[in-house]
């Protein structure tokens, strides 16, 4: 443990009052949106939309205290009134009622910063399966009604950036300079795309480092990692972390979480990034980008340390020790590889009343600010009745309202009216699977209604792709309607391989792939990259998920090897039965009428492309979250729920529409008949269930599958 002397560390050439403003970061606000995702982690197997307030949670950053609890909004004449423009730039959209020069300039900022950070991690560059919608205000008046508030009055911010599953907004005062905190969340979310396994001190680190961005006038140069004064002040006067600690925390981790201990935890992070950029003449920058690539593809924090800066944490602390005691600090500046200034951005276009009412309902509705959102998008509306915008965002609003009926009617104006937005495609295809699988009945009407709602969802996934091919959500719910229908299977394989290859960190990616791949009946190739996945994930459900299926393809080897066996005793008995009667004997039997596994009895073969000629294909398994146990009890009292015993303990589940909860049984120890009470012996199952809210039960069971 080592204490830094009170050392007065400036940036070479300036003092800390010229550039003070852009290094010590305002009281700026990173939100999150409140749109319900368009397709939650893995929901497509459940075949549902998540519900309100299921988002990408987007770090707020220990660059605000605030607790966002509201917004306050009020039609201002001021905003209504003000011409508004749109400014296009090769990865974003900038709307706003400043004025065009200050727009453009933003956006050249916020292109080099991304070809800057690409430069370090390449992965980032690619284009984003999230839009990012920038909304510039004239002056903080005209910004003061979308601030957040803070006890009750609107929070003294200059800007903030609200990361959502379907759309990212940056909202600022286009009067001053760019608040830090933009440049910092704007890292966060394109370290995001790039990969989902950078480490805790990788993640705030990087966006700290790039927190103090500055571009040139030219275009060609960036200015990166200028010092961050009130880090510098908590180092001079905090101990440091012993380094293999900076390195081992994790999201979980009280150094990540606990306000006492979380300043620390940033600013070490920033001066430890700070000092691979930059210290020792930058001769420790391509082993930061090396430990990044070992990290990024599933190698462990010390053995990836070891290998990309050869040394020990020992060495390396106390070179960031020495670093940090010089008198000066300096920065780093990237030369860009191409011009990036305002010639690369588009001249502004003027818009309507009703399309600037239509950005600002949206960006209200992903804060969660329903009522005014409304007033907006009905305004938008009125105005021009043929806008698919705000149908969209009204639409999601009537989904937070459960209103699926009118939701759906409002995502097909949206979607129909030749709307060039992969979200309106995107949301009508989710809805439309999601109300196909729940209006789904035992008949035959039914099951011809509910293909045809797939079929529709299915051409609208297309179309988004083709809109937008980066727009991630879509593949694995195409997946899930290829497997559904079974239909389309081979073309499908193709576009999960082709998204994988677009955003390779993808896990949600590799595990549609993986089923996508059992439903060609490839069933090693799917085992290979469940391995691979397996190798490098850090999430306990995927790693729960790769162990289902990997045991589900062992079953599938398993029994079609019983079978090739089976097929090899009765040729065998043939022949001996010809000779037999040949030799003028009958013959009573055979070995080989001993009883082999059947399909049947084993699980569905959900990867079959055809159905098997000597046997008839079991119902295929019910979309949704999955949970294998034994089953122990079933009460019968105000519906039902289910007892599971699982190795994490016991486990319930209720329904009160038991007359919607499917038994399937994939063995032949399965019991004839189940009854209320206590189960025995213990029935070996896997629940498929909705997760639900309530903390006593796990979620509603949409059906009991009886395995082996």
């Amino acid at each position: 443990m080592r204490h830094l002397a009170s050392s007065a560390l400036t940036a070479r050439g300036k003092s800390p009052s010229a550039f003070g403003e852009r290094c010590i970061p305002p009281r700026g606000v990173a939100q999150r949106s409140n749109t319900p995702g368009i397709l939650a982690c893995r929901a497509w197997r459940s075949g549902r939309i998540a519900r309100p307030g299921a988002t990408r949670d987007v770090h707020h950053g220990l660059l605000t205290g605030v607790a966002l609890v509201a917004m306050v909004w009020a039609a201002s004449p001021a905003s209504a009134a003000d011409k508004w423009i749109s400014v296009r730039s090769p990865h974003f959209l900038l709307v706003g009622n400043a004025s065009e020069s200050r727009i453009r300039r933003l956006a050249s900022d916020l292109e080099q910063c991304r070809a800057a950070f690409a430069m370090l991690l390449p992965a980032a560059g690619r284009q984003s399966s999230v839009n990012t919608t920038v909304v510039v205000f004239k002056d903080d008046p005209s910004f003061m009604p979308f601030k957040p508030l803070y006890k009750g009055k609107p929070g003294n911010v200059a800007g903030y950036f609200m990361g959502g599953t379907d759309q990212n907004f940056i909202a600022l005062n286009g009067a001053i300079d760019t608040p830090t905190v933009i440049y910092h969340e704007f890292v966060h979310s394109l370290a995001a795309q790039a990969t989902s396994r950078l480490p805790a001190w990788v993640n705030e680190g990087l966006a700290e480092f790039y927190s103090t961005f500055q571009s040139s006038s030219n275009g060609m140069t960036v200015d990166l990692g200028r010092p961050v004064l009130s880090h510098v002040q908590l180092l001079q006067q905090r101990t440091l972390m012993p380094l293999s600690n900076l390195l081992a925390v994790s999201r979980d981790s009280p150094d990540y979480n606990e306000e006492s201990k979380q300043g620390m935890f940033y600013a070490q992070s920033w001066a430890l990034m700070h000092y691979l950029f930059v210290g020792k003449g930058g001769s420790r920058r391509p082993q930061l980008q090396e430990y990044l690539k070992l990290v990024a593809g599933g190698g462990s924090i010390d053995e990836s340390f070891r290998s990309a800066f050869q040394t020990d944490y020992a060495g390396l602390e106390r070179e960031l020790f020495d670093y940090l005691r010089l008198f000066t600090m300096g920065y780093y500046r990237v030369s860009l590889a191409e011009r990036i200034a305002d010639d690369r951005v588009a001249r502004g276009s003027p818009l309507s009343e009703g399309q600037a009412a239509s950005y600002r309902g949206d960006l209200l509705q992903h804060m969660g600010r329903d009522e005014e959102a409304e007033k907006e998008l009905s305004a938008a509306i009125a105005l021009d009745p043929a806008l698919p915008g705000p149908y969209l965002s009204m639409g999601v609003l009537r989904l937070r309202e459960k209103k699926d009926k009118d939701a759906l009617e409002l995502f097909a104006k949206a979607a129909q009216s030749s709307s060039a937005d992969a979200r309106a495609h995107l949301l009508y295809a989710g809805l439309l699977q999601r109300t196909a699988d729940e209006d789904s009945q035992d008949n035959q009407d039914s099951q011809d209604a509910r293909k045809r709602k797939l079929e529709i969802a299915r051409t609208h996934l297309k179309q988004a792709i083709t809109l937008s091919p980066s727009a991630v959500d879509a593949y694995p719910l195409l997946g899930y309607i290829a497997l559904t229908l079974r239909t389309e299977l081979q073309e499908t394989e193709a576009a999960l391989r082709k998204a994988s290859e677009l955003v390779p960190g993808n896990e949600d990616l590799q595990l549609a792939l993986a089923e996508v791949m059992l439903g060609n009946d490839e069933d090693l190739a799917a085992r290979a990259t469940l391995t691979m996945l397996r190798r490098v994930t850090t999430s306990d459900r995927t790693r729960e998920e790769i162990d289902r299926l990997v045991k589900y393809i062992q079953t599938r080897i398993d029994a079609a090897q019983a079978r090739r066996e089976a097929e090899a005793r009765q040729q065998a008995a043939a022949t001996d039965s010809a000779s037999t009667v040949s030799g003028g004997r009958s013959d009573q039997g055979s070995p080989a009428s001993a009883s082999t596994p059947s399909l049947e009895t084993l699980p569905p073969p959900r990867s079959a492309s055809a159905p098997d000629p000597r046997a008839s294909r079991p119902t295929p398994r019910r979309a949704g979250s999955r949970l294998e146990g034994y089953l122990t009890e079933m009460e019968c009292t105000k519906g039902i729920t289910l007892h599971l015993r699982t190795d994490s303990g016991p486990v319930l589940f209720h329904t009160d529409t038991p007359d919607r909860l499917n038994f399937v049984s994939y063995s032949v120890k399965a019991p004839k008949e189940l009854g209320c009470g206590p189960i025995a012996p213990e029935q070996h199952v896997v629940i498929v269930y909705r997760p639900g809210t309530d903390q006593t039960v796990r979620g509603e069971p949409l059906a009991v599958e009886f395995t082996p």
